[in-house]
């Protein structure tokens, strides 16, 4: 039985084509053209899921959506989702809860060695200045006056951080 699925948010189209690629092929894409209650109002008539990022889903959007079943909240919060009106629909409603925690953890640590490491200090030095950042690097113990450097070492902290 084809699926009608309602993306109420606007996608780079690189996005929007990987979403069309992972989709069953039974599965029914509607995609908005724009940004406007209008436009989501129009393409949710219909659906039976709705894959939603940002876009609030008003009372007044799900009074118009006859068919829809569920909603796919593509992140944490759903404070944008009029949830009574889809608890009296019996419209089910989910969240991905955590599912950028670990590239969130791994940023958070970055930021935290280049805070101890005062790499934008470094990277804020003059280039003529070469003495400048030299003394920087030597004091916080940086073994580069190149931020460039750092970065290239990202992927093995990154292993070693893992395990």
């Amino acid at each position: 039985m084809p699926v009608t699925v309602a993306i109420l948010d606007k996608f780079h189209p690189v996005i929007k084509a990987a979403i069309e690629q992972g989709a069953p092929a039974d599965w029914s894409l509607r995609f908005i053209d724009e940004n406007t209650l209008a436009a989501r109002a129009e393409i949710l008539r219909d659906a039976d899921v709705a894959l939603v990022m940002a876009a609030p889903i008003p009372k007044k959007l799900l009074a118009q959506a006859t068919r829809l079943k569920f909603i796919q909240k593509l992140g944490a919060g759903v404070d944008r989702i009029d949830l009574d009106v889809c608890r009296q629909k019996g419209i089910g409603v989910a969240r991905l809860q955590a599912g950028n925690a670990i590239p969130v953890a791994e940023h958070t640590i970055l930021l935290m060695l280049a805070v101890y490491r005062q790499l934008l200090q470094i990277d804020r030095a003059p280039a003529k200045a070469t003495g400048t950042r030299k003394a920087l690097a030597a004091r916080t113990g940086n073994c580069s006056t190149r931020p460039s450097a750092w970065s290239a070492s990202a992927p093995s902290a990154g292993k070693w951080l893992s395990g």
